[in-house]
């Protein structure tokens, strides 16, 4: 439903200011620009991709275990219906 998607699409925000945080931290100044990609792995199993990203900045914090993460979390998103262009006014809207 309408309200289930809007209360994804702000959980999924809130994760991305956190993770923008980190970033902030690790002095990253820019994020590319995603794709929106198509492959065959399952919303769970991506999802679990994500935390042990997560699990992988906090143990080396480099600039590419935070950029793995991010593009695995845009990938989540796009897995849960969020297209990019709703990811970036939302969060830029907060």
């Amino acid at each position: 439903s309408v309200s289930d998607h809007d209360e994804i699409l702000d959980c999924f925000i809130d994760g991305l200011h956190m993770l923008m945080s980190i970033g902030f931290e690790l002095h990253v100044d820019n994020l590319k620009n995603y794709q929106e990609i198509n492959d065959q792995i399952s919303i769970a199993n991506q999802l679990i991709k994500v935390y042990q990203n997560a699990l992988k900045i906090n143990e080396t914090y480099t600039f590419e275990a935070f950029q793995n993460c991010v593009d695995d979390y845009f990938t989540l998103g796009f897995k849960a219906g969020i297209d990019f262009d709703t990811i970036l006014e939302n969060y830029i809207k907060e």
